[in-house]
């Protein structure tokens, strides 16, 4: 295996250092984590190398941030491998801390800087006519099964053996017992002498006809044993209809959002009323239906590929293409490959059934003409990882090169045979002036709630509602209705994915709507814990996004609003009153607010919550900023931005302190008799997303980061801040005081100010402050020293 292995040149100056390689190799897609961890730990211990090599002794313990520091300062490391190990070494400490996701492109980066300091390492310190390997990522490692598939056959065979006698032996039950009713039947017509009594007109239930596996009894119809096999296609078109048109309640009707799997993710041949009617069209139709006429008018075989994530949209896009297009995805001249619902042949994995499926475009076959593949990208960048560079699949690969994919840098490409089509690469919400706003989630929800008879949720609702049924989900979906409730519900929810840094699918907000509309109980007495703006904030067991809603309970925070409102609620002898006037005119709302409880704390939680979705953009100050610099941040505005760097400065300041302006301490104040300050100069920087989308009004490709730091001796030392690490640095900068837990939960922060000081010039010039006396010295070297003199101290008042 060593010598397969990109990294094996290593052994030649660390056997340690390759086997450490070759683990992280293994883990790199398996376990990004640990690959991620093991990097930091490799980059360590190179350096340590170049160090003993530059013979930089140490007359203390140097970390590993100082000891790279100080080689790059002395000139034993140039920019690039400087700024290749402080990436590795953040990175491998982000890695150890947080339990979020690794990024695609992060693990990519991780192996190729690894192999970039190594080469490095050994053209400098090893053999200068050392010539480097081709790079080349790592294949998944699959060839060690194949090979050893006939074992694992062998091992498996007794276990399919018996599976196999045992579904022999249950059809040999069936048929008996099919046998002896077939004789039952035959008998009673027998002797009731009505031989025109059809077998349509039997139906036998018996509690002998069970599965063998002790399941439900099977009820058998006599016509069904004459019935001929109908296909896996024709059933799979019929349900979704049937299921729909069996619909008889309202509850009914909403269920089909909590298995919205159903209707969203479907067999590509199926497109159906419901999913018509709840069709929202969005950017990326477009895109694909320019791509799939170009590849009509084109005579050599195309490849359309649909990426994403789970749930976001990609076979119900081919379904509506598809009934609304059909000469453009014709069967005959066109081949559709849904990685998420086709059923695949069990002795294929799913590597193997997409090399299939792509071969025809590889060949340059013409039929089918077209290849339309909706694809998973995790699936996608496996199927890159494995044949990057076995040269099978060339034609794919350079596609897949050339679009940048995995770089997220743009939603679409039309190659010359080819399109890839993100649906990862924007955001389902967009950015402007105004603030932020979804038209993609806003229309669903009005789709659901629109009061058409088009509309099934509605026309059930009305037709239950105009009967007087008032459940808890009727008066929830009555609120719903109100488009002040629905704005402020998709608010709510964009807050989520931004603060928290959450994906919405198109499947989960279906879910979503169904758990805040459908309480557990849903009977007709109606209480508060049942209604829509509690059951938005307090159902964090139902689903990752109702947990990061419930982190966001409006009231888990102090508020002199909400406390101005909750007074009036209290002290009012007419809450039906109140309730009229700041939340809802609604007659069956306004019913609940009649009970003798109202002073119960779940009315004054449903209160509260409901008062924040109505309110909600007045309510969300520093939310409301932050999307203010977001946006100014992306178009480039530098005036506005610039006053975010006064908050930042200020942050800077007051993190750990500042004993005179100018100077920072290196350290938390503690027990110790001194506390020490180093000189700050550095120049305010951004990061590159400053500015790319100048000109433009609203947007909808940007990360909801604002990545900003300074400049040390042309060294950028940048950290991106995501909502909560902005909250702190306004915080800080308005005068809170961090303190111990605020060091140890704003992690990325403190390695931010950490690296500050590293980089500031500690040789030339220090403050230390007497920790009791609050004496302030300073300590200067002199440009000149004379007569032995090498420092000067002075005291600062």
């Amino acid at each position: 295996m060593t010598d397969l292995n990109l990294f094996s040149f290593v052994k030649e100056f660390s056997r340690e250092l390759e086997s450490l390689s070759i683990r992280i190799e293994d883990q790199l897609f398996e376990q990004p984590h640990a690959a991620l961890m093991q990097s930091r730990l490799y980059s360590e211990q190179l350096v340590k190398l170049i160090s003993d090599h530059e013979d930089i002794r140490n007359y203390y313990m140097l970390k590993h941030a100082e000891r790279i520091h100080r080689l790059y300062r002395n000139g034993a490391i140039e920019g690039d491998i400087y700024k290749k190990l402080e990436w590795l070494r953040k990175k491998g400490n982000s890695a150890s801390h947080n339990i979020k996701e690794v990024e695609v492109d992060d693990v990519l980066r991780v192996h190729r800087y690894l192999f970039d300091i190594s080469v490095w390492y050994m053209q400098v310190y090893v053999s200068y006519d050392f010539e480097a390997p081709t790079y080349k990522l790592p294949i998944k490692q699959t060839q060690e099964f194949v090979e050893r598939k006939e074992d694992i056959d062998g091992l498996l065979k007794p276990y399919l053996d018996q599976t196999l006698k045992k579904i022999d032996d249950m059809w040999t039950e069936m048929n008996k017992k099919i046998q002896g009713i077939n004789e039952s039947n035959e008998r009673w017509i027998e002797e009731n002498n009505e031989d025109d009594v059809s077998l349509e007109d039997l139906e036998v239930n018996t509690d002998d006809n069970k599965h063998l596996d002790g399941s439900e009894n099977i009820e058998i119809h006599p016509n069904v044993i004459e019935e001929t096999a109908v296909t896996v296609e024709e059933t799979s078109t019929d349900a979704p209809d049937s299921d729909l048109q069996n619909q008889q309640t309202f509850i009914d009707q909403l269920n089909v959002l909590q298995t919205s799997s159903i209707e969203s993710v479907v067999h590509a041949d199926v497109f159906t009323d419901f999913q018509h009617y709840m069709h929202v069209e969005r950017p990326i139709q477009k895109q694909f239906i320019e791509a799939l006429e170009k590849a009509k008018k084109s005579s050599e075989a195309n490849l359309i590929m649909l990426c994403g994530s789970v749930g976001d949209g990609k076979s119900h896009l081919i379904s509506y293409v598809q009934e609304i297009h059909p000469e453009l995805l014709n069967p005959e001249n066109c081949f559709i490959h849904n990685d998420s619902t086709e059923s695949y042949n069990q002795s294929e994995d799913e590597l193997e059934t997409l090399e299939r499926v792509l071969s025809p475009f590889e060949n340059g076959e013409s039929h089918p003409k077209t290849t339309v593949i909706a694809i998973n990208l995790g699936v996608l960048h496996n199927f890159y990882m494995k044949h990057e560079t076995t040269r099978d699949f060339e034609k794919v690969i350079s596609v897949i090169d050339q679009s940048e994919i995995f770089n997220m840098q743009q939603d679409y490409y039309y190659g010359e045979n080819a399109s890839l089509l993100n649906f990862a690469g924007v955001q389902p919400y967009e950015l402007s002036s105004e603030g932020i706003h979804s038209e993609f989630f806003n229309e669903i929800v009005e789709r659901i709630t629109h009061p058409v008879n088009e509309n099934p949720f509605y026309k059930f609702w009305k037709e239950e509602w105009d009967s007087g049924m008032r459940t808890a989900a009727h008066i929830n979906y009555h609120l719903l209705q109100d488009d002040k409730i629905r704005l402020a519900l998709v608010q709510v929810l964009i807050e989520a994915m931004v603060k928290k840094k959450l994906f919405l699918s198109t499947r989960a907000l279906y879910n979503l709507l169904y758990d805040i509309l459908v309480p557990l109980d849903n009977n007709n007495k109606v209480e508060p814990e049942q209604l829509l703006p509690y059951l938005l904030f307090e159902r964090p067991d139902r689903s990752d996004l109702l947990h990061a809603l419930n982190e966001l309970d409006p009231i888990k925070r102090r508020d002199e609003r909400f406390d101005e409102r909750l007074s009036e609620y209290v002290i009012t002898t007419e809450p039906v009153s109140v309730i009229n006037r700041y939340l809802s005119t609604d007659e069956s709302y306004l019913k609940l607010w009649e009970s003798k409880d109202h002073m119960d704390e779940r009315y004054l939680k449903l209160f509260l919550r409901h008062y924040y979705l109505l309110n909600h953009d007045t309510l969300n100050d520093r939310y409301q900023q932050f999307l203010k610099y977001l946006y100014h941040y992306y178009i480039g505005e530098g005036g506005i931005i610039g006053e975010f760097f006064d908050y930042l400065d200020r942050a800077i300041e007051r993190w750990i302190g500042s004993p005179i302006e100018g100077y920072l301490y290196i350290e938390p104040i503690s027990k110790n008799e001194y506390s020490v300050a180093v000189p700050f100069t550095g120049e305010q920087d951004i990061g590159e997303q400053f500015g790319q989308a100048s000109g433009e009004e609203s947007l909808r490709r940007f990360m909801p980061e604002l990545t900003v730091g300074y400049s040390i001796k042309d060294a950028p030392i940048l950290i991106s801040l995501d909502y909560t690490l902005f909250e702190l640095v306004i915080h800080v900068a308005e005068g809170h005081k961090p303190g111990k837990q605020d060091y140890n939960e704003a992690i990325q922060f403190m390695e931010f100010y950490k690296d500050l000081i590293r980089h500031s010039d500690q040789t030339k010039d220090l403050i230390i402050v007497h920790r009791e006396t609050s004496q302030v010295m300073r300590i200067k070297k002199p440009r000149f020293a004379r007569g032995g003199k090498t420092y000067e101290v002075e005291t600062v008042k």
